[in-house]
């Protein structure tokens, strides 16, 4: 191939090559929601809390659940099942929710307490430390003590136990 000809191949060959390494280089995480980034496979685990506050959802007056020397502790398993377990917090019984945990996006999932009405839930993961908020969460009695949970936003951070 003489010089002309090998400047035109590679006018034309080279954006073929670098658009084909784009395509392949911007797969999606295999999860079949078409995100890219964290999957289930890398949150599956036990995490403890190091921070776990509620607040009514839509806003309002933070609480501290772990100031009274409780435990928050969240499982996360690779079939997309959780359980989430509350025990000695302030202003929460002893608790086990367990449900669904899907990706739904980057840094985004949707939680389902079984029985219960999908939850927008927003992750951080950085390492063995993830920050998590779940909103809308049944898990505690404000004002007035009786009746049924009211709805929290919990905003948790936790760490992978064993690690």
């Amino acid at each position: 191939m003489n010089r002309q000809g090998l400047a035109g191949f590679t006018r034309s060959a080279l954006p073929i090559a670098l658009a084909g390494t784009l395509v392949a280089g911007c797969g999606d995480d295999g999860n079949g929601d078409g995100a890219t980034g964290v999957t289930i496979d890398d949150l599956a685990g036990t995490w403890n809390a190091t921070r776990a506050e509620v607040s009514p959802t839509g806003g309002g007056l933070r609480i501290d659940l772990l100031g009274g020397g409780g435990t928050v502790t969240l499982v996360i398993r690779p079939d997309e099942t959780f359980t989430l377990t509350t025990n000695d917090l302030l202003l929460v019984p002893d608790t086990a929710l367990n449900g669904t945990f899907k990706i739904s996006g980057d840094n985004a999932a949707t939680v389902t307490i079984d029985g219960g009405d999908p939850l927008q839930t927003t992750f951080q993961l950085s390492r063995n430390t993830v920050m998590i908020t779940i909103r809308g969460l049944q898990l505690i009695h404000l004002l007035p003590p009786a009746g049924p949970e009211d709805a929290v936003d919990l905003d948790a951070t936790l760490t992978r136990s064993g690690v």
